[in-house]
């Protein structure tokens, strides 16, 4: 579970992504945990005022052209950050074969908005969490993905 507006996110999102990205043996989803009350109910501090369009725009990018498109535009999310910007994203989506059009109505339907709450409502009513970024091996919650020191546990973790 992340945020794309998160700097943590996006360093465990890269880490994952370096080293299996592309892997028969590993299967990787993502979920959303936007930091933000306009699709988050559970949100504790409002620190990411893009992020819940950013959560929509990848789940309406997966809706519209499926899993691959989906991976392409989070990669794109990720990197932008708080960075972010609409007119961008537009050019980004109609580069990787995306109707920016279709892609808003995609992002702005009642299931994608659902897809969303769904996650945050997973991550703290069956998993008891709030921090993110949070990451799951085989269904359990790893409680830190890295060290104080920023010594990275997901090898260990994953490889195990």
């Amino acid at each position: 579970w992340g945020d794309y507006e998160d700097p943590r996110t996006q360093e465990a999102n890269k880490a994952i992504m370096d080293r299996y990205a592309g892997r028969n043996d590993v299967r990787l989803e993502d979920r959303h945990y936007p930091f933000h009350e306009n699709c988050n109910m559970w949100a504790e501090r409002e620190d990411h005022p893009r992020a819940c369009r950013m959560a929509a725009i990848a789940e309406g990018a997966g809706r519209l052209g499926g899993p691959d498109k989906f991976w392409e535009m989070h990669t794109w999310l990720m990197e932008q950050g708080e960075k972010y910007d609409e007119d961008a994203m537009r050019k980004f989506a109609e580069s990787i074969g995306l109707d920016p059009v279709e892609l808003m109505k995609q992002a702005e339907s009642p299931e994608v908005q659902e897809t969303i709450t769904g996650d945050c409502a997973m991550l703290i009513k069956k998993l008891s969490g709030r921090e993110i970024p949070a990451v799951m091996v085989n269904w359990r919650l790893c409680p830190r993905w890295r060290l104080t020191d920023g010594t990275p546990l997901l090898p260990g973790i994953f490889d195990a």
